[in-house]
């Protein structure tokens, strides 16, 4: 049987890892394209640099939510 700490204690790690992946993606380049299209900030920097961290931002959250799959296969049944 297990540790019912251990258990709750990989829940959270793995749920803190993927919420913060949905965080970068959500500042890093949803909120600079909402803020484009609603027209609440013209974008100052060039398109490219705009692709890269917007790039960037995705490759950062992807890693974090691959880093949180492993930990529920720590669980015992």
């Amino acid at each position: 049987m297990s540790d019912p700490i251990l258990t709750e204690r990989v829940k959270l790690g793995a749920n803190a890892l993927n919420t913060l992946a949905t965080a970068s993606i959500t500042v890093g380049v949803l909120a600079p394209f909402a803020a484009f299209i609603y027209g609440v900030s013209a974008p100052t920097a060039p398109v490219w640099e705009l692709a890269l961290s917007g790039l960037i931002r995705v490759s950062f959250a992807a890693g974090r939510h691959d880093a949180a799959q492993p930990l529920p296969g720590r669980l015992r049944p």
